[in-house]
């Protein structure tokens, strides 16, 4: 499973419209204190940050075969993530956050 961003990578390589793209998906499960993979590197491109985020939200609050632990609800998901800012770019969260509260799918209700 931690190959998948190389191997997206080099899929959208394929695509020269979506060469640009390359970047956000290498670096989207990279961490801003050097934690992440594939490379464990702390230089990411925003949108791979952006991506990275929200990837972590979604795998916290909604359910996945391969992780059965209890779901947060999106509150304690954000809480986390704004808690983690040697990991997630505080400004992405609040980004995320804010788009959270604006939406008026009953799925964000509980902000």
């Amino acid at each position: 499973m931690r190959e998948h961003p190389i191997d997206g990578a080099e899929m959208l390589k394929l695509f020269p419209p979506l060469e640009e793209l390359v970047p956000a998906v290498l670096y989207h499960h990279e961490r801003l204190d050097g934690s992440g993979y594939p490379f464990g590197t702390n230089i990411i491109p925003l949108s791979a940050q952006i991506i990275g985020v929200c990837d972590s939200f979604d795998a916290m609050t909604t359910e996945r075969p391969y992780n059965k632990k209890r779901l947060k609800s999106i509150t304690e998901a954000i809480a986390e993530l704004k808690s983690q800012p040697q990991k997630y770019n505080y400004k992405v969260v609040e980004a995320l956050e804010e788009i959270l509260k604006e939406r008026s799918d009953v799925r964000y209700k509980n902000i």
